[in-house]
């Protein structure tokens, strides 16, 4: 997804969830991964909903989006991430929706 419209969308609908769908490569795991473990979780300002995170662990520790597997996740809180970090994901992200 190109930078910049992934920077905007997420900018805004601050306050909002957004449903990312990831591509469907080793690329887009590892970007799951690396936003679920970095920038999620107990004291973090992104929030996974209870019910993608099992999702994301399985996916994240299978390193397998398993055929035809929902690739689409749960975010609140990704406008608190700096644009620079952002941009970064976005080449991984094939969309995003409010």
């Amino acid at each position: 997804m190109d930078a910049q419209t992934f920077i905007q969308t997420v900018r805004n609908n601050c306050d909002q969830t957004v449903r990312v769908t990831f591509m469907n490569n080793k690329e887009g795991i590892t970007a799951l991964s690396r936003l679920s473990r970095a920038y999620c979780g107990p004291g973090k300002a992104v929030k996974i909903p209870e019910t993608d995170w099992l999702f994301v662990a399985a996916v994240c520790a299978s390193r397998n989006w398993e055929t035809n597997a929902n690739r689409t996740v749960t975010f609140k809180g990704l406008e608190t991430l700096d644009d620079n970090t952002l941009s970064q994901f976005a080449r991984d992200i094939e969309k995003i929706a409010v």
